[in-house]
Formats: C-alpha cells, structure tokens, sequence
C-alpha cells in the first residue's frame, strides 16, 4: 500500500466520524422539532422539561450548523430554555448598580 493510499484512507476515516456525530434526521424532522420545542417553551414547560430541551435543542444546534440560517434561531431556543429552567445566566458583565 503506498503512502498516498494511507493518507486517502485516513482522511477518509476522520471524514467518515465528522458524519458519524451529526445527528441522523431529515431536514423535515429538524424543522419539525424546532417548531415543537418552541412551542413547548412557550407553554412554560416544567423546569424539569425546560433541562430536556436544551438538551434536544444543541442537539439541533449540531444539525444546524453556523452558516445555516436558523442557528440563531435555535441558540434563543436554547435561552429561553436555559430561562424556563432557572438557568439563567448573565449576559452583561457590569449588570445594573
């Protein structure tokens, strides 16, 4: 086996494990549960489910990587879930004297 054919199949290897880790739904799937997990959050869910959600939604956040248009989207879902679930943290480092 020579030395490119190594390289090919261990860049193929670390490629294959990147894939490996994102989380297996469709397009349609994610969408689905983003729009239900804010719609729980928005029937003040359970400090108990608020902790669930957040674990869901970074999940979404891994499936909706950075250039994708509703990452944000999903990061307030997370807020408003770290809020639900007594999470708050502080965002302001001076706060209000």
């Amino acid at each position: 086996m020579s030395i490119l054919d190594k390289l090919l199949r261990r860049g193929r290897t670390h490629v294959d494990a990147a894939e490996a880790t994102k989380p297996k739904m469709t397009d349609e799937e994610a969408h689905a549960k983003r729009i239900a997990l804010w719609e729980e959050i928005r029937g003040n869910p359970t400090p108990e489910r608020a902790r669930q959600i957040i674990e869901e939604a970074t999940e979404l956040l891994d499936y909706f990587d950075r250039q994708h248009p509703l990452h944000d989207n999903v990061n307030d879902l997370i807020h408003a879930a770290e809020r639900a679930a007594g999470l708050d943290r502080l965002y302001h480092a001076g706060g209000s004297s």
